[in-house]
């Protein structure tokens, strides 16, 4: 069925957040290595400046989020709103036809949800679900920095704990690359910074980055700069997944309402009996 096609799709592209394995191929220019070396640059100084200037507020609403996904080959267009309570929730909606919200993911500090609003089912499972299932251990902090456009480890966003967990790799023109100093999968955590901003936060094996998030450009919104959009792209050999997802109408540190979803109404199971969750 169509329908769960796209649910499939947009598990697929949740797996990117819940995993945070995100990385992009994106276009060099043909630009000369400046005489800063790795070496020479301080990750301390770099790390300290990027988290000077992220996005800093108490409420994020993004009323109306576009996303153009492929998945092997099949396009689908969706759209959805994603929502922020610093410390609280993350929370994205999915709406494929007439602007009614079928999906809905939720990140709390202690668990996760999933809701089918076609099927009227539910998941609701904690962050082990995600370390049995995939081998990766995140918490809720990891995912709302992620979808804030800040700094982040695993399971670590203190600045203190950051700098521990990266080291520079490269400096090329005015960006630099920074990864992680823990493998996961044979993978690193990576960001790519330019002029203290993040323009990429990704995964990558030895030699390549395998999945892929790159920011659009800066908007101010009531005095917060935060990007116009993303694009999402995996560099997997039996699956090929991106998209593009465009952000408009958002607000910052306004009165945010969630409405909550009655579970009484629901039934409740796995998410793997929702949809396929594999590593």
């Amino acid at each position: 069925m169509k329908n769960n096609n796209i649910y499939k799709t947009l598990i697929i592209s949740l797996s990117v957040i819940l995993m945070i394995f995100s990385s992009c191929n994106i276009q060099k220019k043909n630009t000369k290595v400046k005489s800063t070396s790795a070496e020479s640059t301080n990750v301390n100084n770099v790390i300290k400046s990027a988290i000077e200037v992220q996005p800093d507020f108490k409420t994020m609403n993004i009323s109306k989020l576009t996303m153009s996904m492929e998945y092997n080959g099949i396009t689908f267009n969706v759209k959805g709103t994603l929502r922020i309570k610093t410390d609280s929730i993350v929370s994205l909606g999915i709406q494929p036809a007439l602007g009614i919200e079928m999906y809905r993911l939720e990140f709390f500090p202690n668990k996760f949800m999933v809701y089918d609003k076609i099927n009227r089912k539910y998941a609701e499972h904690s962050y082990d679900y995600i370390r049995y299932n995939t081998g990766v251990e995140v918490d809720y902090k990891a995912i709302e920095s992620f979808c804030s456009h800040k700094l982040f480890t695993l399971t670590k966003s203190s600045e203190k704990e950051i700098i521990s967990k990266f080291k520079i790799s490269n400096v090329v023109s005015d960006t630099i690359t920074i990864l992680g100093t823990d493998t996961i999968d044979k993978m690193v955590q990576r960001f790519d910074i330019y002029n203290n901003r993040i323009v990429l936060t990704g995964a990558q094996n030895k030699y390549d980055l395998v999945y892929g998030v790159t920011y659009g450009d800066l908007v101010t919104n009531d005095k917060i700069s935060f990007p116009n959009g993303v694009n999402i792209t995996t560099n997997l050999v039996k699956t090929k997944f991106s998209a593009k997802v465009s952000f408009d109408k958002v607000s910052f540190n306004k009165e945010l309402l969630i409405s909550p979803i009655n579970i009484t109404r629901y039934t409740k199971t796995t998410l793997t009996n929702i949809i396929s969750f594999k590593k």
